[in-house]
């Protein structure tokens, strides 16, 4: 099975688009932190965050569009991904994806409690306008129960 979650802020403001078939698609980039523990002082020390581009499809991408912005700390889950793509240099480059099933905004807004922004998520992350083909988006169920 593969289901991974993640946590991190957004590194730009999301990108919303439409498919030829009509399906919402809206695209994030989230700068994931990892600690460290130096064992001799016993500190913990940031290390450089690995960017994940997440990508979700449905009915909840409008309403994450103009919820979110650039700085807004989101949880994802879904199915990851790696994506080879040349670059600029003609190098060949592979990049994490995050195919995700469901993103809650965890940061709150004036005049909003953090479990309203929660609930809010999860419930628009469930409805979905249209089914998608296989081409466009990985296969998931979202009832299926995340295994942790």
């Amino acid at each position: 099975m593969n289901v991974w979650a993640v946590t991190g802020y957004l590194g730009h403001d999301p990108k919303l688009r439409t498919l030829p078939s009509g399906t919402l698609v809206l695209n994030l980039s989230i700068a994931v932190r990892q600690r460290q523990i130096k064992s001799k002082e016993g500190q913990w020390v940031d290390q450089p965050p690995v960017w994940t581009d997440v990508t979700l499809f449905g009915g909840a991408c409008q309403w994450l569009s103009q919820r979110l912005t650039k700085g807004s700390l989101i949880a994802a889950v879904g199915e990851l991904g790696l994506r080879e793509y040349e670059a600029r240099d003609g190098t060949r480059k592979t990049q994490i994806e995050l195919f995700a099933t469901k993103i809650d905004p965890l940061d709150k807004r004036e005049g909003e409690t953090r479990d309203a922004a929660r609930s809010s998520g999860s419930s628009a992350s469930k409805s979905y306008d249209k089914p998608y083909t296989r081409d466009e988006a990985p296969p998931f169920d979202d009832d299926d129960p995340i295994p942790f």
